[in-house]
């Protein structure tokens, strides 16, 4: 086989410590890799931190009747499949393959009512089905979000409320600030 060392059976028929090494390494590799994309997210918004329950269900109080949500970040999933189990559409953003994956997965029963792309949120505007945003984004990251809303709300032809968990948006009033929260409304100004 062509890139991998060629390793000599032991007198006793083991491979002994080479194969130890070779093991090490794909090991520190594979860790690498994985530090590497969760610190991508960093780079693009915020870092991954899973949704709670509690902010779940915080999050979902929020929503209108019949909204169709999108998670911009939207990890493992968990707020997807929680939208879906009270019967709202959901939509999510990721950048992290491996969590799109992981929510790919754990959306899997919910397909009619969840999809989940693999793309970085700054460009990709949001989908016109979309009337709710749900997004954890880091202070710096805010002011830029806040931007790229304005720009994508003057076509629209309905309102887009927004939900910002941990940091408020600048430069906007919430309508409502509950456990973490920050509501808003784009669209209607």
């Amino acid at each position: 086989m062509r890139g991998l060392p060629h390793l000599e059976p032991r007198s006793d028929g083991g491979y002994g410590r080479a194969v130890g090494w070779l093991a090490l390494g794909w090991g520190i590799g594979l860790l690498a890799a994985l530090v590497a994309l969760f610190g991508l997210t960093v780079l693009r918004g915020a870092p991954y931190v899973p949704t709670l329950p509690r902010q779940i269900q915080l999050v979902l109080e929020q929503l209108p009747p019949g909204s169709t949500i999108l998670d911009l970040g939207s990890g493992d999933g968990a707020l997807l499949v929680a939208a879906a189990r009270r019967g709202f559409e959901a939509r999510g953003f990721e950048i992290n393959p491996v969590l799109w994956l992981v929510s790919r997965v754990r959306c899997r029963r919910y397909r009619g009512q969840v999809r989940v792309r693999w793309c970085d949120y700054w460009s990709v505007p949001v989908p016109e089905v979309v009337d709710s945003v749900y997004v954890f984004t880091a202070g710096p990251y805010a002011a830029r979000l806040a931007r790229k809303l304005e720009a994508e709300v003057q076509g629209r032809a309905k309102p887009l409320q927004v939900i910002s968990y941990g940091f408020p948006i600048p430069g906007r009033e919430p309508l409502v600030r509950v456990g973490g929260l920050f509501v808003y409304r784009y669209g209607d100004e």
